[in-house]
């Protein structure tokens, strides 16, 4: 390998110290991230994305290295609004596409993705409009297999647009619950699954028998005062298993005790909430049940409004910086 070439840390530090700023910082994290793709190997650079202070996931970095790629962007950076999955969109139309709707103003600093699909379906129905002046006709219906994956689609799509260009043919995108929606938030939502699955295993194990972890939760419930009543010895002396029993091992402990020691371990209790303890696994599980397609209305405005919170003021940087990840996915997804 070239000596001059830099390690994963190296790429690491610069991205993350980029990440969720303004049209200039995005453009330099793209850039960052198409630096490391070209200098480390597929597995480094997949495992970049599987850290756990990660501050966004491998499809991202997929979304952000496209960015990159595109030479228009840096040309037309007063126009593009702070949003990096706005303006991966962007980069994925044709540049004739993105010109014309800069030309209209519909591209500026303050617009949507909405607001651009919108402008630019109108146009291409327009067009359709003046190249037949005989009425469509519904040709058909496609389906495609439940196990259809992300490149199966990807690739199809592509094939797809060539046909269409060649034939002068619309295409509607079916976007009804059980349409091809319904499968990318089935992908997706396993996609999440299994990055949450994989962070569990990087969560600390106490190598505890049941009585140990029975003392431990019995003193830390004494004392979070959660109900648990232990009575005296017939001598009126502390039982054993009693906090209060200068011979048991958690006398003396405070409460900032017993959660620090939770925290530590990764122990999920009443009082130490996973969302304590790994906020960005609970990001993500807020995520997750926002994608998933089984999920209710009232499940997935919950699942927003709490991201929306942790995204404003809970917290530390990096999670915040996560939880607005989350949203613009989100964001995405609603559009």
């Amino acid at each position: 390998m070239n000596a001059n070439l830099q390690d994963s840390d190296y790429h690491f530090a610069r991205i993350s110290d980029k990440w969720n700023e303004a049209v200039q910082s995005i453009l330099d994290t793209a850039a960052y991230v198409s630096d490391a793709r070209k200098e480390l190997n597929s597995y480094q650079f997949q495992q970049l994305w599987e850290r756990p202070d990660a501050p966004f996931s491998l499809k991202t970095a997929d979304k952000l290295d496209a960015i990159a790629q595109n030479n228009l962007l840096p040309t037309i950076q007063d126009k593009l609004p702070p949003y990096w999955t706005t303006i991966y969109y962007i980069a994925s139309q044709d540049d004739v596409d993105v010109q014309r709707a800069i030309d209209a103003q519909v591209i500026n600093s303050e617009c949507s993705q909405k607001e651009i699909e919108q402008f630019l379906k109108g146009a291409t129905a327009s067009q359709s409009q003046k190249n037949s002046s005989s009425t469509a006709y519904l040709f058909g219906k496609l389906k495609v297999p439940e196990n259809f994956s992300k490149e199966d689609e990807k690739k199809f799509q592509m094939d797809l647009d060539k046909v269409l260009k060649k034939h002068k043919i619309t295409f509607e995108s079916d976007t009804s619950k059980n349409g091809v929606s319904r499968l990318r938030k089935q992908r997706r939502f396993d996609e999440i699954n299994e990055w949450i699955e994989r962070r569990l295993k990087t969560h600390k194990r106490l190598e505890w028998d049941v009585e140990q972890a029975n003392k431990w939760h019995s003193a830390a419930n004494q004392l979070f005062d959660t109900g648990e009543i232990l009575p005296n010895t017939a001598n009126g002396s502390y039982h054993a298993t009693d906090i209060r029993n200068p011979k048991n091992d958690y006398h003396g402990w405070t409460k900032k005790d017993f959660y620090d020691f939770a925290r530590e371990n990764m122990i999920v209790t009443t009082w130490c909430t996973i969302e304590e303890i790994d906020k960005e696994l609970y990001i993500q599980q807020l995520l997750a049940k926002f994608i998933d397609p089984e999920s209710s209305a009232s499940d997935r405005a919950d699942s927003k409004k709490k991201l929306k919170v942790r995204a404003s003021k809970v917290g530390n940087v990096q999670s915040r910086a996560s939880a607005v990840a989350a949203l613009d996915e989100i964001a995405s997804n609603e559009n």
